[in-house]
């Protein structure tokens, strides 16, 4: 792919920087108590791409094992949250991320208007005093076409 392809972000203080090649396979916007607490607010906006179509070209995350399988990274120095991931396992029945996949934090983005956001998820654990009025798709938990696409893709292996 060529440069104009390529989206690139990173922390507040600018100590991490990464690039995201291609599109993104969705964008959502979450209301888990754990995706909630790792950013420090009442929701938190993910672009999912391929881990393959990700660099971090300056710094690494620091990784906090959120709960079994599942890491989030950070800056250690700013403590921006930037990533959601999973590590391989045998048992895969999880389907709301495969170990091939890596969340990016849309707001880290340099240009997050990029990446619109198609739906919200576990919308019903969002705090009381949030409610959201867009033409979104709001989920109890995750998307069917999320689940579809997911299953699809580890159907393909």
């Amino acid at each position: 792919m060529n440069d104009s392809n390529i989206t690139t972000g990173g922390c507040l203080c600018g100590a991490i920087r990464f690039e995201a090649n291609g599109r993104s396979l969705w964008q959502s916007i979450c209301y888990c108590e754990s995706c909630c607490r790792s950013a420090g607010a009442p929701l938190i906006a993910w672009a999912c791409f391929d881990k393959s179509n990700v660099k971090f070209i300056k710094g690494e995350t620091t990784r906090f094992q959120s709960s079994p399988g599942v890491y989030r990274g950070f800056c250690g120095s700013c403590g921006t949250t930037l990533t959601y991931g999973r590590e391989p396992r045998d048992n895969q029945e999880d389907l709301n991320a495969r170990p091939d996949e890596i969340f990016i934090s849309i707001s880290t983005f340099d240009d997050p208007e990029e990446f619109p956001p198609e739906e919200h998820i576990r919308y019903v654990e969002r705090v009381s005093w949030l409610q959201i009025d867009d033409n979104l798709p709001k989920h109890k938990g995750f998307s069917a076409a999320h689940r579809f696409r997911q299953h699809q893709k580890s159907s393909c292996k």
